[in-house]
This record gives structure tokens, C-alpha cells and sequence, in this order.
């Protein structure tokens, strides 16, 4: 992920930036395998209104190109190889939050909602007995978070030799991403593919801190998971920020 933060008016509270995020990803398994790449452009920012809240949201558009092949496991194909199957995907998110300062502690009650959608083109895999049809996706969901965040009073990673926060939060999905189907054909038979069924309600836990390591530099690190009834993510981070 590469990303600047554009403009920054600490007397008004006022911050925009954006970026470009790229990912590769691959999913090998018995008689075949996936390559996913990805790339969005993002646009975020945040601002007081009404004196005590802040208002932050996010904007991203993305486009995904996946390589698909498949081994001749079955004995009457010669396997199945395709680099044209395109995605894209659009997110949007807003929030709303309310600091307080307590016994020097920074507490932030915020709710936020996120609308985002996804799109994969179809793809045949020829006219062998063996070959699978996949129909287009298109699929979109909400999701709705309430959570409170906790974190030092420095909050300036290049002034202040270190900083943290943490964060709990509930929230829900609505289905048409947390569980999507996807429609087949195989050998002249139609059926659907689905995901392992996940609750659409959930519980957030993030932690995070920064120290400073130079007068323009600061490393960070984070951890956060993500529990549902038949799902459970977990994510981390690692990095260094450099200000010019």
C-alpha cells in the first residue's frame, strides 16, 4: 500500500489524503490453482463538524484480473487455463465519532457504516465434458459498526515518542457479500456454489501503537481480529512512516 496524507490543517481539524493499494494472492489446491491480483485507488479524509464530532469517510475503486487453471483430473480434458477473468469492486464508508478525555485517556464512542460492491466477470472453460461454467457475480452489502476506542493523549506519531489505541466495536452484515452464491454448470448439469454459512453479526478488537525513531520517521505496529459464528479473521501490520 503506498499513500500520502495530501493536505492536513491541524488548526481546523482537517485532513484528506489517498493512495494506491496492490495485492497478490494464491489459492493452490488438488488438480488446480488461483492467482489474484489487485489494485484500488482510495481517497480518505476527516473533519469536525457540529464542534465536538468528527466525520471521517473513505472512498476506493478497484479492478482485479484472476489466472485460473485447472489440471486434466478426470482423464477426458486437457485442463483449462484462462488470465482474462476481470473483477472490480467500489467501497464507501463514513463515520461519526465523539472524543472525551478521562484520567488521561483519550475514550471515542463511534458508529460507522460501509457500503461496498463486488463484480467478477463469468468464465467457460471450453467445450471438453469436464469443462465448468461459472456465471458473473455481482453482489454488494452493508456493513453497520458501533464500538468505542481507547488511546494516549499524544496522538501526533512525529512529535510524541510513542502512541497507542485500542478499539472494540459490534456490528452486522447483510448477506449478499458475508454468504454470496455463485452459479455453475458442469457437465451439461446446473447447480450453485456457496460459502460456509457466517453470522452476520460480529465483535472487533484492534490494537495499536506507534514509536518515534527519528525526527520525521516513526515505526507502527497493530494486531485485530474479527469474530463471527463460523468465522474468525485475524490481521496485523508492521511498518515505517517516513513525513518529507
Amino acid at each position: 500500500m503506498f499513500g500520502v496524507d495530501a493536505y492536513t490543517n491541524a488548526a481546523l481539524g482537517l485532513k484528506l489524503g489517498g493512495g494506491l493499494a496492490l495485492s497478490n494472492t494464491t489459492v493452490n489446491a488438488t488438480g488446480g490453482n488461483s492467482t489474484i491480483q489487485q489494485g484500488a485507488l482510495f481517497l480518505y479524509g476527516k473533519m469536525p463538524v457540529a464542534e465536538d464530532y468528527v466525520l471521517d469517510g473513505m472512498v476506493s475503486l478497484g479492478l482485479s484480473s484472476t489466472n485460473l487453471s485447472r489440471s486434466d483430473i478426470t482423464g477426458i480434458s486437457n485442463g483449462f487455463s484462462n488470465k482474462s477473468v476481470m473483477g472490480n469492486d467500489v467501497l464507501v464508508s463514513a463515520g461519526l465519532s465523539r472524543p472525551f478525555e478521562i484520567s488521561g485517556v483519550r475514550i471515542t464512542p463511534y458508529v460507522r457504516l460501509t457500503y461496498q460492491y463486488v463484480g467478477q466477470a463469468s468464465y467457460d472453460e471450453g467445450a471438453s465434458a469436464a469443462a465448468l461454467t461459472v456465471g458473473r457475480m455481482n453482489a454488494n452489502g452493508v456493513r453497520g459498526v458501533i464500538g468505542v476506542g481507547a488511546g494516549s493523549l499524544n496522538k501526533d506519531p512525529l512529535k510524541d515518542e510513542y502512541t497507542y489505541r485500542a478499539n472494540l466495536a459490534i456490528g452486522a452484515d447483510s448477506q449478499g457479500l458475508l454468504n454470496p452464491t455463485l452459479n455453475t454448470t458442469l457437465g451439461g448439469y446446473s447447480s450453485s456454489v456457496t460459502t460456509p454459512t457466517a453470522g452476520s453479526t460480529f465483535v472487533q478488537a484492534v490494537l495499536y501503537g506507534t514509536v518515534k525513531v527519528a525526527d520525521s520517521a516513526y515505526a507502527y505496529a497493530g494486531v485485530s481480529v474479527e469474530a463471527r459464528t463460523g468465522q474468525t479473521l485475524y490481521g496485523g501490520s508492521v511498518g515505517l512512516r517516513v513525513a518529507f
